[in-house]
């Protein structure tokens, strides 16, 4: 009988262990954080290290880009933000003001690290890192792009007369091969 009675507390004991944390609920059946809808769209640019300070202009052909990737694919455009953001609460204050004025403003911000200049060559880049928030501003996504490759010895005799639309180019490719999945088309 005794053994009867404790086979019985261990057959309790092991449904209990199965059927009581289904439902007292678990790690994994906490609800997803709901994405924020995305009206509108800002960009942020960061050169930490500026070799000249004048505005780069393959930098303002990637801009150009860019914000013809956002029209196009039918978001609000909140205009560019340059060097004002040195840390994430810069750039929650900065999506603050800006999803005042615009509910629903996402960023990208891009931050291009350049290479130390030789004369002649033009400016060019180590690392271009871009981050996407969303307009809570939360990160959706953090990845390092490719940076456009290194001019060449020719250039130094026949150099390049349009660094912006190398920029505009390079930001369709961008716009194409990584941000179409954070903005996708509206309708």
């Amino acid at each position: 009988m005794l053994l009867l009675e404790r086979a019985a507390v261990a057959i309790a004991a092991a449904v209990a262990a199965v059927l009581l944390p289904g439902c007292a609920g678990t790690p994994g059946g906490k609800p997803a954080l709901e994405r924020a809808p995305i009206a509108g769209c800002t960009i942020m640019v960061q050169r930490p290290f500026r070799a000249i300070p004048e505005p780069d202009r393959f930098i303002q052909g990637v801009l150009i880009g860019l914000t013809e990737g956002i029209v196009r694919s039918g978001y609000d455009f909140a205009g560019v933000i340059r060097d004002d953001v040195s840390d994430s609460d810069d750039i929650q204050d900065l999506l603050g003001d800006k999803n005042a004025r615009l509910p629903g403003t996402a960023a990208i911000h891009l931050v291009f690290v350049e290479a130390p200049t030789l004369v002649g060559f033009g400016t060019t880049y180590t690392s271009i890192t871009c981050t996407i928030y969303d307009p809570r501003g939360r990160v959706l996504r953090t990845f390092e792009t490719e940076p456009p490759a290194r001019r060449a010895v020719v250039d130094l005799l026949l150099p390049r007369l349009r660094p912006d639309a190398d920029g505009r180019s390079w930001a369709e490719r961008l716009w194409v091969e990584h941000l179409t999945t954070s903005f996708p088309q509206r309708s």
